[in-house]
Parts: structure tokens; sequence; C-alpha cells
């Protein structure tokens, strides 16, 4: 875990933007984009890329590797892990009750509905040297 100079107790959770990628999950304040905090997950025997995430406004709690894990908000300190034991690993969606989801359905949806319908068009030197 890395913190910055700032003090995260004084920053509104409002003010802080959630980003989880390769296997980190990193904090990052909304208006000066100047990193907060940053988390390296202990990965596990998968070892994805994709961290999903969701966060209420004192804890972050994050996907990866057929873990789930409970972060501070305001440290990036890990509070809890859940290995999930039965459920084996993949593409994992969160979400807090009266909250968010993450990824968000409706994105994940249009992506792959995207990637299904796509049809590939030669253009118009096709076979043409």
């Amino acid at each position: 875990m890395v913190c910055s100079g700032n003090d995260m107790k004084t920053t509104d959770p409002d003010d802080i933007i959630l980003l989880g990628l390769k296997g980190h999950v990193t904090a990052l304040h909304r208006n000066s984009g100047k990193k907060l905090w940053s988390t390296a997950l202990p990965r596990g025997f998968f070892a994805d890329d994709f961290v999903s995430l969701v966060s209420d406004s004192t804890r972050v709690y994050a996907y990866g590797w057929g873990k789930l894990f409970c972060l501070e908000l305001s440290s990036g300190k890990i509070l809890w892990t859940n290995d999930l034991p039965g459920l084996g690993s993949g593409l994992g969606m969160l979400c807090v009750p009266n909250g968010e989801s993450s990824p968000d359905i409706a994105t994940m949806k249009a992506k792959l509905d995207a990637e299904s319908s796509f049809q590939y068009s030669p253009g118009p030197h096709a076979g043409q040297i």
C-alpha cells in the first residue's frame, strides 16, 4: 500500500474516484487526479488483471482471482479477505444494496452485444495489392 502526503481523513468520499487495474486498487482525487493511495491485492492462482470495484462512504469492495477484498476507503488498508470457497473464479460483479454495481451490467451487456454483432466488412481495396 502506498499513501500520499494527503490526509485522507479530510477528503470527502464524494471527491474520490477508484480504479481497479492490474491487481491494484487505486484512489485518486476526483478534481486533481492526484493519487491518494494504491493497494496491491494478493493474487490468487488465476492471475487476471481485471478488478471489479464498488464502494460505500467508508469501504471499498474489490473482487479479483476468485477472492473478495474489503479495503478502508480512507487508507486502502485491507480489512478482510474472503476466498469464496466453492464459487470458483471468473468475471465477478459487485453491488451494494441501494447502490451501484461494478461492472455496470448495462455497460457490460452493451459491450458483449457489440462484440457478438461485429461483422467484418472488407474495405474498397480488399484483395488488391
